[in-house]
């Protein structure tokens, strides 16, 4: 079951032209208005994301700017090393549990948005860690909107 639901589309959508409109000077409001397409469920678009390392050219963050990145292993399988899964389906599954629980914290001037800081916990330990300037995260978002939209 891949296919977007309606809202879910309508969602996409909506996030795309906001990322359109986008200017370096943009508000709190916009990482909040941009980090709701995260929250689409995993099964609609995770297997369409790539495994291979996530790099700044092709997806705006580079494994430098993340502190800690767990791959997902199954219950019961121990976390490996902090260097195990630095993928782009590990990065963009672990922003989809942060804003769906809200483990994040921003940082402005005043409206302005400067960083956003992206930190994941599970079962008491520290699963990812990242902190980025908004412009990485918008030119993540990008590529992963671009990468999950049933249109082309």
């Amino acid at each position: 079951m891949n296919e977007f639901k309606p809202k879910e589309l309508d969602l996409i959508k909506r996030t795309q032209e906001l990322l359109r409109n986008f200017n370096e000077n943009h508000t709190v409001d916009f990482f909040f208005d941009s980090a709701w397409v995260f929250t689409i469920p995993q099964c609609r678009w995770l297997k369409k994301m790539p495994t291979q390392i996530i790099d700044r050219e092709n997806w705006g963050i580079a494994p430098k700017d993340i502190r800690i990145c767990k791959a997902y292993y199954s219950e019961g399988v121990k976390f490996k090393t902090v260097k195990d899964d630095y993928s782009v389906r590990s990065v963009a599954r672990h922003l989809h549990n942060c804003a769906r629980s809200q483990q994040y914290k921003i940082r402005s001037i005043g409206d302005i948005l400067e960083r956003v800081r992206f930190e994941e916990w599970d079962k008491g330990r520290v699963t990812f860690e990242m902190e980025i300037p908004i412009r990485c995260f918008r030119d993540f978002l990008r590529k992963f909107l671009k990468t999950i939209s049933p249109e082309p």
